[in-house]
């Protein structure tokens, strides 16, 4: 465990090969990423109603669990060819920073949904209903 603490296990551009074991874990938890973001996606198509910023969080969940689901791919690939600079460790550090990054603001998106909520939006059409003309029979 002391192994992923040193700078010489992430940054060597020549690192021994995985294992099989390695890979296996890295593979399930790529297509897990990717099967993840596929299954949001579809959910939120189906879903037309609600809040603004839910849509958009959920929408731009999948983006990113489908796009580092794709990369992390392309780095397991280019590990499993050894090719040497592509497939190097310290991408994949890099990709785990990435995810750190999006999900920051994709849960600060998730906040603003949560804060403005449909009260809010509810509130805010009443206020501008109660300006518009209305038929006499709903004014009873």
């Amino acid at each position: 465990m002391l192994e992923f603490l040193r700078p010489s296990f992430w940054f060597n551009v020549f690192p021994p090969f995985f294992s099989n074991g390695t890979l296996r874990v890295l593979f399930a938890f790529f297509a897990l990423v990717l099967v993840s973001g596929i299954v949001l996606h579809m959910r939120n198509k189906r879903r037309k109603e609600g809040n603004r910023h839910k849509r958009e969080a959920g929408a731009r969940a999948s983006r990113a669990l489908l796009t580092m689901g794709g990369i992390g791919f392309l780095f397991l690939f280019f590990t499993y060819e050894d090719i040497r600079l592509l497939g190097a460790r310290f991408w994949y550090l890099l990709w785990v920073v990435g995810a750190v990054i999006w999900a920051f603001f994709i849960a600060r998106q998730a906040m603003r949904a949560v804060l403005e909520g449909d009260g809010a939006a509810l509130v805010a059409r009443r206020e501008r209903e109660k300006y518009l003309p209305t038929s006499n029979k709903r004014r009873r």
